[in-house]
């Protein structure tokens, strides 16, 4: 080696070098960001369900009335308010205690749409809510439907319901949601229906139809069934009865 020159050997164990040094950086990085993203998916979570426990307490008062015809007299939200109030609770007067805080017509306004439009009402407590839906059968018979105002994650959940709700339908139950949660009617009882559980609740009433048909027979088999019986006892009598 001539002094003061490089050799190629030296160059290349300075490149080896360097690399290794730029290798070593680059894993101490890519540790780094793998576990900085953990950490952000493990926060994630917890965040995203503080916020949409945040959501659905925000809308906990509010419902949404479909299917209202629009109409230029009930353009305004004050009059909108007045008006939902009376159809709500059937209010008369205007001395009457106010339960609705504001009412909004959902979707951009169009003079020439006869289409009806869904309007989102806001009340002043839960109370009033529940007691808002007792009017939806009164609603129901001039088209008019109530529903609760559900958050994204909810109307994913209801969506998820739909072949639920179509099984009980389909075998005479009437079945309704309230929020993502499933009910039906069974009688004078309403029940859950948990997501995938339709067809049990329609076997479990199937078995229980069958016991009682085997335990209980209805009036036509007696009724069917009673000539057979005289016939039977009739003629053990005669076997049994002395020959004169």
């Amino acid at each position: 080696m001539v002094a003061g020159r490089t050799t190629p050997e030296q160059i290349v164990a300075v490149l080896i070098s360097e690399v290794q040094r730029l290798t070593g950086q680059v894993s101490q990085a890519r540790v780094f960001g793998e576990r900085t993203y953990d950490q952000l998916q493990q926060e994630k979570q917890p965040n995203a369900e503080h916020l949409e426990h945040l959501h659905r307490h925000s809308k906990r008062n509010n419902l949404v009335n479909f299917w209202y015809p629009q109409s230029v007299a009930l353009n305004t939200p004050a009059a909108l308010a007045r008006h939902m109030q009376g159809l709500l609770f059937q209010t008369a007067t205007a001395y009457e205690v106010t339960v609705v805080r504001s009412a909004f017509w959902l979707g951009k306004w169009k003079q020439d749409q006869c289409k009806p439009r869904a309007v989102l009402v806001e009340l002043l407590s839960v109370a009033a809510k529940h007691t808002a839906f007792q009017a939806s059968r009164r609603l129901r018979a001039i088209r008019l439907r109530l529903d609760e105002d559900l958050t994204p994650q909810q109307m994913n959940q209801r969506r998820g319901l739909s072949t639920d709700f179509q099984c009980l339908k389909s075998h005479g139950y009437k079945p309704f949601c309230r929020g993502p949660v499933l009910k039906y009617r069974d009688g004078a009882l309403i029940c859950k229906c948990a997501w995938g559980e339709a067809n049990k609740v329609v076997a479990a009433a199937a078995q229980r139809l069958g016991r009682q048909r085997l335990h209980h027979p209805d009036r036509l088999s007696r009724v069917l069934h009673w000539p057979w019986t005289l016939w039977s006892y009739c003629t053990s009598m005669a076997l049994v009865a002395p020959v004169s």
